[in-house]
């Protein structure tokens, strides 16, 4: 059943997650509907690099403003893996 939920997964490091998100969005998935796109952050990432990235393989643009997956697909399934927020320094970089 189709529910259109957003899902975070929390946990200590080395308990799987990253390995259960792959394996339902390659094997669960009917990948004749869905598309997926893994983006992995770091310290380093920026808004603007998370839109080219997404932007880039949702090319096809449906209307003005809006932005679909290639291929006939319906809908695409965004995975963050790794998303934290590094700690301030003491000078606020």
């Amino acid at each position: 059943m189709e529910k259109d939920l957003h899902v975070g997964l929390i946990g200590p490091t080395g308990t799987a997650k990253t390995i259960c998100v792959k394996d339902c969005l390659n094997n669960i998935y009917d990948n004749t509907e869905y598309g997926n796109i893994i983006i992995n952050f770091s310290g380093q990432t920026k808004a603007g690099n998370i839109q080219d990235e997404i932007e880039a393989k949702i090319s096809r643009k449906r209307r003005k403003g809006h932005y679909g997956p290639d291929n006939g697909l319906k809908k695409v399934v965004i995975f963050v893996d790794d998303m934290n927020m590094p700690q301030k320094e003491e000078y606020g970089a």
